[in-house]
């Protein structure tokens, strides 16, 4: 299974997923909420219902973080008609390796424009580390020694090409590339050790504006006492 496959079943899996439990976990705030409210007591919560308002509010922006990531996955890259993605297999060779991947460009295989990349292996299933590069140049295997590192553990560098390759494109791709990995392996790419931001899609905007109705309630509420 190529990595274009593998990552579009990745992306229905936490769409399905994040959809589920935002879902349930919007549910279980708007019940939390309205027991609060007949109480009308919003400004005196205890502690163990502040608690529970937190973590389940906590819980839906984790489950709309994964439901915006497929989403952004899939409209800059899996759907997109000038979407690609290119797999590689790893050698030792790190100069050979680095050979393959500017002959691809030269020879316009692979498009001239930035792109995302990750190193990764099937069996067993490992996803080592997700990157990106604003040109074929700026991919250097023996100076980064994370994907290096990686390349030396794994079998397959996926090059990923997005809609476009603006930073913010290239930088929400590889937040999102991560953000699916560790919804469906249960962690991060394991040399990646700080997370970007997922762009705000459709999920999390709801999510904003179900906030931002419950704080206009609770303020109504406190007007009333």
């Amino acid at each position: 299974m190529g990595f274009h496959e593998k990552l579009d079943r990745m992306c229905v899996t936490a769409d399905r997923n994040a959809k589920r439990s935002l879902g349930r976990n919007t549910k279980d705030l708007a019940g939390l909420v309205a027991a609060v409210l007949r109480t009308r007591r919003w400004s005196q919560l205890s502690l163990k219902t502040q608690r529970k308002l937190e973590e389940t509010a906590a819980a839906a922006c984790a489950a709309a973080d994964f439901a915006d990531a497929a989403e952004f996955t899939n409209e800059r890259l899996l759907a997109a008609a000038n979407g690609r993605v290119i797999d590689l297999r790893l050698k030792p060779d790190l100069k050979a390796m680095q050979d393959q991947i500017r002959s691809l460009f030269e020879s316009k295989e692979a498009p001239a424009r930035g792109f995302v990349y990750v190193a990764w292996s099937a069996r067993p299933e490992t996803f080592m580390y997700v990157g990106m590069a604003s040109q074929v140049t700026r991919l250097n295997l023996s100076v980064h020694g994370k994907l290096a590192n990686a390349a030396a553990h794994c079998t397959t560098l996926s090059l990923l090409f997005p809609t476009q390759s603006v930073k913010a494109v290239l930088f929400g791709l590889e937040a999102s590339i991560c953000s699916l990995v560790a919804h469906c392996t249960g962690a991060p790419p394991e040399l990646n050790d700080r997370r970007e931001t997922v762009p705000i899609g459709a999920a999390s905007s709801e999510l904003r504006a179900l906030g931002s109705f419950l704080v206009d309630i609770a303020k109504r509420v406190d007007m009333i006492q």
